[in-house]
C-alpha cells in the first residue's frame, strides 16, 4: 500500500519540527494525507517547512515553557479540530565527558529532553479523545555506554521512564 493517503485526515502535532527527524516526519505525514501542525522555537524554519510541504500550520513555541506548551497544543487543536497524534521529537545534547559535568548543560538537556516532552504531552492530551496517541523520540544510547553522551543518554533514560509512567497513569 502506498504511503500516500495512509494518514488521510489524521490530525498530527509535531513538536521539534524545525529540522532533522521532526521535519522529515512532518513531511512524510503530510504526504500521507495527515493534517499537520509543526512547532519548535525557530519560527523561520517552521515557515519554510510549511511552505515546502504546501500545507500545514506553523506554531512557534518553546515546549519547556508550560504556557507555550499549552498555547501550542491549543492552537494546533483549534486549527485542526483536535489532535490524534502528538509526536515529541525535540531533542538536545552536548558531547561532554562525565568528569567535566557542567550542571547548566545537564539542566538544559533535561529541560528539553524530559521536561519539554512531558509538558507537550500533558498539553496535547487535553485535546485528544481516548484513541489519541502521544509518541516520543527516545534514543538507542539509553542501552549503550557511549563516551561523551552521559547527559543525553541519562535524559533519554529518564524520558523512557516517564513514557512507562504515562502508560500506567
Amino acid at each position: 500500500m502506498p504511503a500516500e493517503g495512509l494518514l488521510n485526515g489524521k490530525k498530527i502535532l509535531v513538536v521539534g519540527a524545525s529540522s532533522g527527524l521532526g521535519a522529515a516526519f512532518a513531511r512524510a505525514a503530510s504526504a500521507a494525507g495527515a493534517v499537520v501542525t509543526v512547532s519548535a522555537r525557530r519560527s523561520d524554519r517552521l515557515d519554510e517547512l510549511v511552505e515546502q510541504m504546501g500545507t500545514g500550520t506553523a506554531v512557534a513555541g518553546d515546549a519547556t515553557i508550560p504556557e507555550d506548551a499549552v498555547r501550542v497544543a491549543k492552537t494546533a487543536a483549534d486549527v485542526m479540530g483536535g489532535i490524534n497524534l502528538m509526536f515529541y521529537v525535540a531533542g538536545y545534547g552536548v558531547l561532554q565527558p562525565i568528569n567535566e559535568t557542567d550542571p547548566d548543560v545537564w539542566a538544559n538537556v533535561y529541560r528539553v529532553n524530559v521536561l519539554g516532552a512531558n509538558l507537550a504531552a500533558s498539553a496535547a492530551l487535553r485535546h485528544m479523545d481516548r484513541d489519541g496517541i502521544c509518541a516520543f523520540m527516545s534514543s538507542r544510547t539509553v542501552g549503550d555506554a557511549n563516551a561523551l553522551f552521559g547527559s543525553y543518554s541519562a535524559s533519554k533514560a529518564a524520558l523512557d521512564q516517564c513514557i512507562r509512567t504515562w502508560r500506567v497513569e
